[in-house]
């Protein structure tokens, strides 16, 4: 890993880190954060029409399982880049291997299919054998009825055999979901936050769903406190530049108002409105920025 990944690795992790004291778990872009004591909850301005807001993952996810056991692995560490499908942990599953396996082997056996449809078939020879020494008077209507009665067993055994593989085939689709549900994926593409089990501790009803937390950092939000003056004249759609001078190359990119706060905050008299802000991937930006975003007028 060169020099500069490592350090915007870092940097991603910290602020992650720092930024997950105040995450709700599923958090994600259509909920809006609490006000807290930052300039941007107090709808500080940094210019006309300009306002101070705060960088924000775009949804943040506590991935869990949905079943008990001892963690075996945790594939992923704090700051490392996940993408949707990937697999991030998994249970202990000797007992769902050997089910597995167990399946697998009844799915695939045929001995018992090929010998009934033998028997099947020599049952009918016989049956069509029989029908004409009966019509030629060389055996009794009770021996042509006993190979009419062994045919259709024979037919019945065979339907009963594929009846059996059917459900052989069933019960290795339900083995492979059993062991699939020990293993754990990530939902979303994005970047670990915090690691809270680590390998040989018991994932039980009460932790099962903390074992990772994921945030989506592709694309950020912004999150802006506009006063009560403005409510009604912000909406949805609405075009704003959002800009970043705290990095080493400043940063600039055209938005717009993706959710408006319903409400307006007693205690600040503020509202809040969220954008949705592209991350580069060259010098990607991270949560817990500080940003200044400026509403075009209408």
């Amino acid at each position: 890993m060169s020099p500069i990944r490592r350090i915007t690795r870092i940097r991603l992790t910290w602020a992650l880190l720092a930024l997950s004291a105040g995450i709700v778990q599923g958090q994600d872009d259509d909920l809006f954060p609490p006000l807290s004591g930052h300039a941007y909850s107090r709808g500080e301005q940094a210019g006309p029409n300009e306002f101070v807001g705060i960088l924000e993952a775009s949804r943040t996810l506590n991935i869990g399982s949905d079943i008990g056991g001892v963690l075996e692995t945790v594939e992923v560490e704090p700051g490392d880049v996940v993408h949707e499908g990937q697999v991030v942990a998994r249970l202990h599953s000797e007992v769902d291997r050997a089910s597995l396996r167990l399946a697998e082997a009844r799915a695939e056996s045929t001995a018992t299919l090929r010998r009934r449809e033998a028997r099947l078939a020599f049952d009918t020879a016989k049956l069509a054998n029989d029908e004409k020494l009966n019509a030629e008077g060389l055996i009794s209507h009770e021996e042509l009825e006993r190979s009419r009665t062994e045919k259709a067993l024979a037919e019945v055994l065979v339907e009963e055999a594929r009846e059996n593989a059917r459900l052989a085939k069933l019960e290795l689709d339900r083995a492979k979901a059993a062991l699939n549900r020990r293993t754990i994926t990530s939902p979303i593409d994005g970047v670990v936050v915090r690691r809270f089990l680590s390998p040989g501790e018991l994932v039980t009803r009460h932790n099962r769903s903390r074992i990772l937390q994921i945030a989506r950092v592709h694309p950020l939000r912004a999150v802006v406190a506009l006063p009560v003056a403005m409510f009604g004249r912000v909406k949805p759609g609405h075009p704003a530049t959002i800009r970043l001078e705290v990095l080493p190359e400043p940063f600039e990119a055209r938005s717009s108002v993706k959710r408006v706060d319903p409400f307006v905050d007693v205690d600040t008299g503020m509202f809040r409105v969220l954008l949705e802000v592209p991350n580069p991937e060259t010098t990607p930006l991270v949560p817990g920025l500080p940003c200044r975003v400026s509403f075009e007028r209408q």
